[in-house]
C-alpha cells in the first residue's frame, strides 16, 4: 500500500516535493476530510499541502465547486 493512503502521506509528499525540479507543479485535492467513512478520510489536511508547497516557492490556489460523488448506501 502507497504512503499517501498511510499516516506517511505528509511526509511522502513533503519528500516528493521537495526533490522535484520543475518550474511548475500543479496538485489536485479533494476535500473529503470530513467524510462519513473512514477510509474515505484524507491522510493530508488542505493547510498542511499549502504549507509544504508554500516552503518551495510561490503558491497560487483555485477552488473548485462541484457536486460530490455519492454512490448510494455502502
Amino acid at each position: 500500500m502507497s504512503d499517501y493512503c498511510r499516516n506517511a502521506a505528509l511526509a511522502a509528499f513533503t519528500d516528493l516535493v521537495s526533490h522535484i525540479k520543475s518550474r511548475y507543479l500543479v496538485v489536485s485535492y479533494n476535500n473529503t476530510y470530513h467524510s462519513k467513512s473512514s477510509s474515505s478520510e484524507n491522510k493530508i489536511k488542505l493547510e498542511q499541502l499549502e504549507e509544504v508547497l508554500n516552503k518551495c516557492g510561490n503558491t497560487q490556489v483555485f477552488n473548485h465547486e462541484f457536486k460530490a460523488f455519492n454512490s448510494g448506501k455502502t
